[in-house]
């Protein structure tokens, strides 16, 4: 399949729109973060070889990586996020920049699937929680990719803003692996949705410890491990091939920044809360403290996790490392 628009051609005018229009509003920044997801979705295109699905977008945010998917020739997305004001800017976006597309309306995504078969291209915004679309356990997918929120909200968060949805996630307890929003992401979408083939490429962030320790909140010594040790333990997947070191994932820096968030005293809300993850070992000790008084230059490591599913009836998977790195 030709691309439909090239991305190359419209990148730098995206990245500009969402600066200029979207920051304003309370949406994302492009972020390293989006960046690299980027950077493993064009690397899984390149190889070639993946299903005829739909592509799945979680957190669809800007709609950057839905205009991506559609900008390397993929002719159904299923675009999903759990703030509708986030998926109106994105539609919005989607339709300046791909003109074209065939945008539909299905309350179930059965029915996108069957409707959209021959269209290209066709995409479905979906207001739905991680919860809502791991209900649905038949749909197959040729590449899913997740940017999770990263950030606990141990004081009051107002998720009025799409960037602020994007960042927090409520849990009722921190200590609980099993409400963090990268497990039930493994546990439902890489379990259920993927065929034979079908990639997925995940943030997987150094600040919470579930993410980063073999034995989190477990005595006082951490052991960092590769995310793949992680999943082995949670959920018992199993790898065609080693993963690379820890440091080696990790390979990216960013900022935890709190501006883009656009909201009034976000930066004395952001200070509370991370000072308060750190002082009470909840976040993990990857997490670099700027040593400021409203900790705005705290950074933290991140790598993609990007998967590749080897079987059609076990939870076995191919690694592909350092396919976030920039491609040439």
């Amino acid at each position: 399949m030709k691309d439909v628009v090239s991305w190359s051609d419209i990148q730098p005018l995206v990245e500009h729109d969402i600066q200029s229009v979207g920051v304003p509003r309370g949406e994302f920044v492009v972020s390293q973060m989006t960046k690299a997801i980027s950077n493993a979705i064009k690397f899984a295109f390149e190889q070639g070889d993946m299903p005829d699905l739909p592509t799945l977008d979680i957190g669809t945010g800007t709609g950057y990586h839905t205009m991506l998917y559609l900008a390397l020739g993929q002719a159904r997305v299923f675009s999903i996020d759990i703030n509708p004001q986030a998926l109106v800017f994105a539609k919005e976006r989607v339709s300046r920049f791909f003109p074209d597309v065939h945008f539909s309306s299905f309350e179930h995504m059965d029915d996108f699937v069957a409707a959209s078969t021959g269209m290209t291209p066709a995409v479905n915004f979906y207001n739905h929680s991680l919860g809502d679309i791991s209900e649905n356990k038949t749909n197959r997918y040729s590449m899913v990719s997740f940017n999770p929120p990263i950030l606990y909200p141990f004081y009051e968060v107002h998720f009025d803003k799409p960037a602020t949805q994007g960042v927090y996630f409520e849990t009722d307890d921190v200590k609980d692996e099993t409400k963090d929003l990268v497990y039930g992401f493994y546990e439902n979408i890489a379990h259920n949705n993927l065929a034979k083939g079908s990639h997925t490429v995940c943030i997987w962030a150094s600040l919470n410890r579930h993410l980063v320790e073999l034995h989190p909140f477990e005595g006082s010594g951490e052991e960092f491990v590769h995310p793949c040790k992680i999943l082995e333990k949670w959920f018992g997947f199993q790898f065609d091939n080693e993963p690379e070191s820890v440091e080696d994932f990790y390979r990216h820096t960013t900022v935890l920044g709190a501006g883009f968030f656009n909201q009034e005293n976000v930066g004395e809300l952001y200070s509370k809360n991370i000072r308060f993850g750190l002082e009470n070992h909840l976040y993990s000790k990857m997490l670099i403290p700027s040593g400021t008084g409203e900790m705005a230059g705290t950074k933290f490591n991140f790598g993609v996790l990007h998967l590749v599913k080897t079987s059609d009836t076990d939870n076995r998977f191919s690694i592909v490392n350092g396919s976030s790195k920039a491609r040439p």
